[in-house]
């Protein structure tokens, strides 16, 4: 097996092409459909690169943002990042990590652009990915790579390394409806209200009668006549017994 070349003999375009074949591989063999490659994208991947090589370490940069869904007219987003002393060996470490082989592998994922930076003897990576319906082209198309002065190395630079997490944005955030406005208080009264006297009502001389004698008293002379003429029948049916028993009462003295 013919050992890998030394970082510091790496072209930046010809690795960044590395890693799109690699890339594309793992998806071939997942049966997942291969990727586009996007110049513009791989311009922002280079200077995220550029960053991490110059402070000697990596860290995800601010590729996955609110901000570039739009600006690349793209609906996910997500990235690699890694550092090590060939493209193979940094390949290699994002598939043994689930979050970055899910990037690799995401059907949702339709795009990518690469950036390299080689510093001294480290390859410096960044893979962003997306979803977009702008255009891409095929294979990759060079971009320019600034020339970086590695700093002074703090570790074993042999040993691949990838970022503790890979972000993914899948889709835009969705912003919460306002709040309802809360109805209009009802303005208070104003002015002075006044309270208005009432006389009392006039005191009942008599309470009125109620119920049948109400009727009686409401007939007029009429029903008076009638009344004192029934008394009068009564009085006389009445009496004609009485006058009976004191005639037998004459007749039995005599």
């Amino acid at each position: 097996m013919t050992p890998p070349a030394p970082a510091a003999s790496v072209d930046p375009d010809a690795a960044a092409t590395q890693f799109f074949d690699l890339t594309n591989g793992e998806r071939a063999a997942a049966g997942v459909p291969a990727l586009e490659w996007r110049a513009d994208v791989a311009t922002m991947a280079v200077a995220h690169s550029v960053e991490m090589a110059q402070a000697g370490n990596i860290w995800h940069g601010s590729f996955v943002t609110e901000g570039n869904l739009k600006a690349l007219n793209a609906s996910s987003l997500g990235e690699n990042v890694g550092m090590g002393g060939s493209v193979g060996s940094i390949h290699q470490a994002f598939m043994n990590s689930a979050g970055h082989r899910e990037n690799i592998l995401d059907p949702g994922f339709n795009q990518v652009g690469i950036g390299v930076i080689v510093a001294g003897d480290t390859v410096f990576v960044t893979e962003d990915f997306l979803h977009s319906k702008s255009a891409g082209t095929a294979r990759p198309t060079p971009v320019p790579h600034p020339t970086v002065v590695a700093p002074a190395p703090t570790h074993h630079t042999s040993t691949p390394k990838v970022a503790a997490a890979s972000p993914h944005h899948v889709e835009p955030a969705v912003a919460a409806a306002p709040p309802a406005p809360a109805p209009a208080a009802t303005p208070a009264p104003s002015g002075v209200v006044n309270a208005v006297p009432f006389a009392p009502a006039p005191a009942v001389a008599n309470p009125v009668a109620t119920g049948a004698m109400a009727d009686v008293l409401d007939g007029g002379a009429a029903v008076w006549v009638a009344l004192l003429g029934g008394l009068l029948l009564v009085g006389a049916l009445g009496g004609i017994p009485l006058l009976r028993a004191a005639r037998h009462e004459e007749r039995d003295q005599h």
